[in-house]
């Protein structure tokens, strides 16, 4: 069974900074990840994209852009190495997503 989700829908990303503030574990690299989807989106494409995020730090809020096709937003954080190229890997292979970027915090 899949947590709780936390999306949360926004027009103004810019909560994305104060969130990641909010739940910084010190000592832990954090990455910023932006996933736009394409015209293939639905809502269990949203729900399954959550559950991948989540896989990686389930402790995360995806903030979800109102447009169609939408784009999520989120900062993960996990010591993970490798992680942007394995979350890459496991996303862009989906038929309804267009791009996915992730780089690391500094």
């Amino acid at each position: 069974m899949l947590p709780p989700m936390r999306i949360l829908p926004v027009a103004v990303l810019g909560a994305l900074g104060a969130l990641a503030v909010a739940g910084c574990r010190e000592g832990v690299p954090s990455y910023d990840v932006t996933v736009a989807f394409n015209d293939r989106y639905t809502e269990a494409a949203l729900q399954e994209t959550d559950a991948i995020l989540r896989s990686y730090d389930d402790d995360i809020d995806v903030l979800v852009q109102e447009s169609f096709p939408p784009v999520a937003r989120t900062v993960i954080q996990s010591s993970m190495e490798n992680l942007c190229e394995d979350l890459r890997s496991q996303l862009e292979r989906k038929p309804y997503i267009e791009q996915v970027d992730c780089e690391e915090r500094l």
